[in-house]
């Protein structure tokens, strides 16, 4: 009888316990992935974050980072690599015809990567 009543309440409590979910972060201007200021709300992403680069922006991945799905506002937005970025959903290029790793010049370092490491069986790269 006690087991049962054990399980009751255990089960009762996960109902009400959320799903513990990434936010949705959007960049605030130009900068390092580090810094806080460089995000909305001055949360740097984590690997459960979608995360959206911003018009105009370009944000610095300049350590290690992670996050969820990353896209971009428009054909504007750029990202710089200068360390690793582990995506852990999938990656949505505004369109085909831009390159979100150049502006002028070549955004991309030589020897970083970026990663797909999420549990999904398929991750995309969009347009």
């Amino acid at each position: 009888m006690r087991l049962n009543a054990i399980c009751i309440v255990s089960a009762l409590l996960l109902m009400f316990v959320p799903v513990l979910a990434g936010a949705q972060i959007q960049s605030a201007g130009s900068g390092p992935w580090t810094d806080s200021s460089t995000w909305v709300g001055g949360v740097v992403p984590i690997e459960s974050d979608d995360v959206i680069i911003g018009s105009g922006h370009t944000v610095t991945v300049d350590a290690v980072a992670s996050c969820h799905d990353i896209s971009f506002e428009d054909d504007t937005g750029r990202m710089a690599l200068e360390d690793d970025l582990y995506i852990y959903g999938d990656f949505y290029r505004y369109n085909t015809s831009v390159n979100p790793f150049y502006s002028g010049g070549n955004l991309w370092d030589a020897g970083v990567d970026m990663i797909f490491t999420g549990d999904a069986e398929i991750q995309t790269i969009h347009n």
